[in-house]
C-alpha cells in the first residue's frame, strides 16, 4: 500500500493513480436536504464576495452548497454528510493517448460517478486500485481553511504548490507551461463572438481597457461561480476614445440569450438586433436605447427603464413586463404577443 500526496505529473505517485491504477475510486457525500450523493469537491465552497484569506479563516466565513439542489450548509453540515459519505469508482472516465484519466471534473457533473467500492471490487475484482482524497473530505481540515489556501495560492505561486498537492491532492501544474496545440485547442468552443454563455452559469461580465497612444483596447470576459471559476472570452476590439469601449461592448448584436442582466446602465446605448431571448433583466436602464429588432421572447423585465426608446420591430412574444416604463417609446412594428403585463403602470 503507498500513501502520499502528488508531487508533480511526473512524479510516481500521481502516474500510479492516473496511469497505472486500474479504477480510482472518489468520496461521495450525502445532502442533508434532499439526500441526493455528490462527488465531494471544492467546487461547490462559497465564501461570497470576501478575499481576504485572513479574513475567512478567523470569521469562519466560507459554507458548503449542495448541488444537487443548492441547499447551503455550515461546515459542520459538510461534517456531517463525511459520515454517511460512500467510496465511488470513477467509471466511464475517459483516458487521453498516454493512457491517463483525469481526476478533475466540472462543477455540473455532480452526480455520483460510478458504483459503490465494495460493489464495484466484487464485480470487477481489479488488481491494482487508487482512492483519491483532497482535503474537502477530511473533518480535520475546514472549508474556510481551503478557501483562504485557495486565495493565497492566486498571488503566490509557491502557495498555490501548495494548495494543489496538499489541499486539492493533485499534481502541481507550474502557471506557465508549454502545452501541446491539441490541449489548447480542446479549450475553445463554438460559440460564436459576442455570445455569452446561459443557464445561469456566468457570475459575472468584467471588461478590462489598456491604455494605448492613440487607441483603447478592450476584452470582456464572463466568469463563472465557485472557487476556480470557468472564463470564457465573450469579445475583443481595439477603439480609438474610451467612450467608444462601452460602444463596441454592445454593438454587433449583442446576444445575452438566457442569462441575468442585473444593474445596467446602457441610456443611449446601440442594441439593434440585440438577444435577450430568455434572459431575466431587472433594474436596468434602456432609456433612449436603439432596440430595433431586439429579440425579447420569453425574457422577464422588472423594473426597466425603456422611456424614449426605439423599439420597432422588436420581438416580446411571451415576455413578462413587471414596473417597467415604455413611456414615449417607439413601439411601431413592435409583437406584443402572449406578453404578460404583470403590475405597474405602462405608459405607451
Amino acid at each position: 500500500m503507498l500513501i502520499s500526496t502528488p508531487s508533480d505529473r511526473e512524479g510516481y505517485i500521481w502516474q500510479y493513480t492516473v496511469k497505472t491504477a486500474q479504477v480510482v475510486f472518489v468520496y461521495c457525500i450525502p445532502c442533508p436536504e434532499c439526500g441526493e450523493y455528490h462527488r465531494a469537491s471544492d467546487h461547490y465552497i462559497d465564501f461570497a464576495e470576501e478575499r481576504d484569506p485572513e479574513k475567512i479563516e478567523r470569521d469562519d466565513i466560507a459554507h458548503y452548497v449542495f448541488p444537487c439542489c443548492g441547499f447551503v450548509g455550515t461546515d459542520r453540515a459538510r461534517k456531517r454528510a463525511l459520515n454517511d459519505g460512500i467510496w465511488c469508482a470513477l467509471e466511464d472516465v475517459a483516458r487521453d493517448e498516454d493512457g491517463q484519466i483525469s481526476l478533475e471534473h466540472k462543477k455540473e457533473d455532480w452526480q455520483m460517478p460510478g458504483r459503490e467500492l465494495f460493489t464495484y471490487l466484487k464485480a470487477e475484482k481489479p488488481a491494482k486500485i487508487a482512492f483519491h482524497s483532497p482535503a474537502i473530505v477530511s473533518k480535520l481540515v475546514p472549508i474556510s481553511e481551503i478557501a483562504a489556501a485557495f486565495l493565497r495560492g492566486l498571488s503566490d505561486p509557491a502557495k498555490m504548490h501548495y494548495f494543489d498537492n496538499q489541499i486539492r491532492a493533485v499534481a502541481h501544474v507550474p502557471y506557465r507551461q508549454n502545452r501541446k496545440e491539441d490541449i489548447i485547442r480542446a479549450l475553445k468552443d463554438d460559440r460564436p463572438a459576442g455570445l455569452v454563455p446561459g443557464n445561469n452559469r456566468v457570475a459575472a461580465l468584467i471588461a478590462g481597457v489598456d491604455t494605448q497612444k492613440d487607441s483603447f483596447k478592450v476584452v470582456i470576459r464572463a466568469f463563472g461561480w465557485g472557487l476556480m471559476q470557468p472564463s470564457w472570452k465573450i469579445m475583443e476590439g481595439e477603439v480609438e476614445t474610451l467612450a467608444d469601449c462601452i460602444e463596441n461592448a454592445v454593438r454587433d448584436r449583442v446576444s445575452l440569450n438566457g442569462t441575468v442582466l442585473y444593474g445596467a446602465n446602457l441610456i443611449g446605448r446601440y442594441l439593434r438586433g440585440g438577444k435577450f431571448a430568455g434572459a431575466e433583466i431587472k433594474n436596468c436602464g434602456f432609456r433612449e436605447c436603439d432596440l430595433r429588432d431586439c429579440n425579447f421572447r420569453g425574457a422577464t423585465l422588472t423594473s426597466c427603464n425603456l422611456r424614449g426608446s426605439w423599439l420597432w420591430g422588436a420581438d416580446f412574444t411571451g415576455a413578462a413586463l413587471n414596473w417597467t416604463v415604455l413611456h414615449r417609446a417607439h413601439l411601431t412594428g413592435a409583437v406584443f404577443e402572449r406578453c404578460q403585463i404583470l403590475s405597474g403602470s405602462y405608459e405607451w
